[in-house]
């Protein structure tokens, strides 16, 4: 018989063949040494390979085993994220054959190409970019998700940029966090200090200690803002290690740290602003009547949804209908036993001779479920309503948060 096969049945042959022979290389080539971690990572950047032709995944094994034997282990996550950056803006790129890159090249080539962000990165990616056109040496950027600071924090140590534990929402409860990303400085600089200062992150907690809606006075609203000049600035290098502002300014200007300082203290004034407006608008417009009246609805509406259960699941009719299944069952078991021929569950109620009344209790039984089920959606779209103000209610009573 002929197999004939698809276009994609053939690539997906070529493609899996593929990983059998590298597996196989490797084997060969590495004996003990290529040991069911190494096995398990090649498959990894196989099943990673964003391409359909699986171009990329070799390239990735070559180079993270080559490190990995010679004791310098790379971020392989990192790894998969840059390639996965390459294949999708390698109009950014100058060379298009990963094969031309070393893995130091490909982090250089990286971090050039996401220093240069585009209008669609600013309006899809999660990041703002408060300075720095693409000419200028320094760049100011505040990303605004998770993805955002793996993205523009990759290559460093950064947890709030892990690709695997990550903290940025946890700490952005509390912290805005703006990346200083140096276009000049290359990050692999072999055992040279400047490698650690390629980025800094600048971690800023403004006070949050007032509530927006705190207490009602016209000042009100000014103390607040007030809030949001107030507070501490930490620096970070590119090794997670913590810096003081003297450490920072041999690696980029001290004039510029003051101003970028001065942008983030007036971006986050904006914020709070912006908050403030938001959660007065919010107030204005929310509905404390329906609140409460919803959450008697609420505890009405749910005794009688759990009367009518009741009287559905306990009624005559259930009853009959579960006796009638279980008699049923009875028999089937006794006629396995004795090798009998068994009957439907029809010809056992007609046999029986209860054909009619179980017809007739099956409708009562049906009768009683609509009851019951229409009582329970009316429950539920009145918890689900009383829910969603129930946490807009809560919304309005909490301090400000940085997390989007």
């Amino acid at each position: 018989m002929r197999i004939v096969l698809t276009e994609s049945q053939y690539g997906k042959l070529l493609t899996e063949g593929k990983l059998e022979d590298l597996l196989n290389k490797y084997e060969n080539d590495l004996g003990d040494d290529f040991d069911i971690d190494l096995q398990n990572q090649v498959e990894e950047f196989y099943d990673e390979d964003p391409s359909p032709t699986k171009k990329y995944f070799t390239w990735m094994s070559k180079i993270y085993i080559d490190k990995y034997l010679k004791y310098d282990e790379i971020d392989e996550d990192n790894l998969i994220e840059m390639i996965k950056y390459f294949d999708k803006n390698i109009h950014k790129f100058e060379k298009k054959d990963i094969y031309q890159y070393t893995y130091e090249e490909l982090v250089n080539k990286y971090e050039d190409a996401i220093s240069r962000i585009t209008k669609k990165e600013l309006a899809t990616t999660g990041v703002e970019k408060l300075y720095g056109d693409d000419d200028d040496r320094y760049i100011l950027v505040r990303p605004k998700n998770k993805e955002a600071s793996c993205k523009y924090g990759a290559n460093t140590k950064w947890c709030i940029a892990s690709t695997t534990y990550n903290y940025f929402d946890k700490y952005s409860d509390d912290s805005l966090f703006f990346f200083v990303i140096d276009r000049e400085r290359i990050p692999i600089e072999g055992k040279k200090k400047s490698e650690s200062y390629f980025k800094v992150a600048i971690q800023y907690n403004p006070d949050k200690n007032l509530k927006w809606n705190q207490y009602k006075s016209k000042d009100w609203k000014d103390s607040f803002l007030a809030q949001s000049q107030i507070g501490n600035i930490i620096f970070w290098n590119a090794v997670d290690e913590e810096i003081s502002k003297g450490t920072v300014t041999k690696y980029i200007p001290k004039e510029l740290i003051v101003k970028f300082i001065k942008i983030i203290k007036e971006y986050t004034y904006k914020i709070y602003l912006n908050y403030y407006d938001r959660m007065q608008q919010s107030s204005s417009s929310f509905d404390k009547k329906r609140l409460a009246e919803l959450k008697k609805l609420v505890k009405e509406k749910d005794e009688e949804q759990q009367q009518k259960w009741k009287e559905w699941a306990y009624s005559d009719s259930n009853d009959f209908i579960s006796r009638m299944f279980s008699q049923h069952q009875n028999m089937l078991d006794f006629a396995e036993q004795y090798n009998l021929k068994p009957k439907s569950f029809y010809d056992f109620l007609n046999f029986m001779g209860l054909g009619q009344r179980y017809e007739k209790e099956y409708k009562k039984d049906q009768e009683l479920e609509k009851i019951y089920q229409k009582s329970f959606d009316e429950y539920k779209k009145l918890n689900e309503e009383y829910q969603e103000l129930t946490a807009q209610s809560k919304s309005l009573k909490q301090r400000i948060s940085f997390r989007n």
